[in-house]
């Protein structure tokens, strides 16, 4: 089967998406346009065994009007794509960006 884009044009609430997803363990958001997301609360929370989100190099937050309480509450396998391993003191959307050597993150450019 082919790989599709996402088609999220029009997405802004992702609260609780992938909540409690615990057998997910690698998710591929390459093709994913963030700019139009205003909340991303527990988007991944309990996501216990997700290691890699794969995102576009270029993968960028709306600078204003998002939302992320605990976007990556006990995500405890997360690694970005620099080696930064998941902290319980840093489980916001302030995480939700590209991992390298300048700026912390979990995601992965993939």
């Amino acid at each position: 089967m082919a790989q599709r884009a996402w088609d999220a044009a029009e997405v802004s609430l992702m609260q609780f998406t992938f909540n409690a997803c615990s057998a997910l363990a690698e998710l591929d958001m390459t093709g994913f346009d963030p700019s139009s997301l205003t909340n991303v609360n527990y988007l991944f929370g309990g996501c216990s065994a997700l290691k890699t989100v794969l995102v576009d190099a270029d993968w960028t937050l709306p600078k204003s009007g998002l939302s992320g309480l605990s976007t990556f509450y006990n995500c405890k396998a997360i690694v970005g794509g620099n080696g930064t391993a998941y902290d319980s003191s840093k489980t916001g959307y302030a995480m939700m960006r590209v991992d390298t050597a300048g700026a912390a993150g979990y995601l992965t450019a993939g």
